[in-house]
């Protein structure tokens, strides 16, 4: 339970007592995904945290030597021709590695790990929480920064709590490939960049996970790491996933065979034996939550859970 106020200053600078209690056993109980772009929210986050522990961002960067002079950008293209359809300007921006970040974050920070919700309970003095394993803990104020599928939210809200599946379905795969194989990838942008077919609706996105420099290959038998993810739009029965990693991988192949040459390629290049991830993109749209006179509430994906779906069906209509 922990005191969000109304600023960009995080609770230990003003100096509010809080407890943060996580439903994992520790840290890498599960994976910790991808990459993550900090963009329009560097300011802000430079803001949350100390000068020192900002300053560390720069040693977490999926591109080190790309980071030292990229000038940032984003980019959308039409994959159908490669073509950018949207390039916003030039702005700063960090692409980190995401389980580096979160453990970055924790540093100087005590976390209760194995604490998972079940309820709370609220009185005069404030919030009882209840978690798994019949442990109670009392505090004024009772945060749900739980994420997408929050158990806050579920028990704020029990008949409209849940996510809603979207009827787009997702495939990705982390793949390694050859400075030569990345290059042609890497011209569009350095770090990442997406873009959708304009008959299909097909989304495809490219970012770098880690360099040599990185990885620790420069030298010798050099790879990139890249994520190489697809989205479509549900039409029909055939458009659901395949049940098996194989069938999951040809249909990423058979949808890609429209793309630009560069961007065909490389999905047609992923090796046979690649884990191909499904992610069941899910969202839930900002409804009201009781939040017993100020005692109770929900931040982040917890408040208002959204894919970049929700993004991608707007441009849709603007390629058509």
């Amino acid at each position: 339970m922990h005191h969000i106020p109304n600023s960009t200053k995080t609770c230990l600078q003003q100096g509010i007592a809080f407890i943060i209690f996580d439903r994992d056993e520790h840290i890498d109980a599960r994976g910790h995904g991808w990459g993550i772009t900090i963009h329009w929210a560097l300011e802000a986050l430079k803001n949350c945290l100390p000068s020192s522990l900002f300053e560390k961002l720069n040693t977490i960067q999926v591109d080190p030597e790309q980071g030292r002079k990229d000038t940032g950008q984003f980019l959308f293209l039409n994959v159908k021709t490669a073509e950018p359809v949207f390039q916003i300007p030039p702005s700063p921006r960090l692409r980190i590695n995401r389980e580096k970040f979160r453990k970055l974050l924790l540093e100087g920070i005590e976390v209760q790990w194995n604490k998972a919700l079940e309820n709370f309970e609220v009185n005069n003095l404030g919030v009882v929480a209840s978690f798994k394993g019949g442990s109670r803990v009392s505090g004024s104020m009772l945060v749900g920064a739980d994420g997408a599928n929050s158990k806050l939210r579920r028990v704020l809200c029990p008949d409209t709590g849940s996510l809603n599946q979207l009827p787009i379905r997702f495939l990705g795969a982390t793949v390694k490939l050859t400075p030569s194989e990345i290059e042609p990838l890497r011209g569009f942008d350095p770090l990442l960049f997406q873009g959708c077919h304009p008959e299909t609706g097909t989304f495809l996105w490219f970012s770098t996970l880690d360099t040599p420099e990185v990885n620790g290959s420069s030298g010798s038998n050099e790879y990139f790491s890249a994520q190489l993810n697809m989205s479509w739009p549900v039409k029909g029965p055939g458009d659901e996933v395949p049940a098996s990693n194989e069938e999951k991988l040809k249909k990423m192949k058979e949808m890609s065979s429209t793309f630009e040459t560069r961007l065909s390629t490389a999905i047609q290049r992923i090796p046979d034996d690649t884990e191909i991830m499904e992610i069941r993109l899910a969202d839930w749209p900002c409804l009201h939550w009781p939040s017993s006179d100020g005692k109770v509430t929900l931040i982040g994906d917890a408040a208002h859970a959204m894919t970049m779906c929700k993004y991608l069906m707007s441009v849709l209509l603007l390629i058509d």
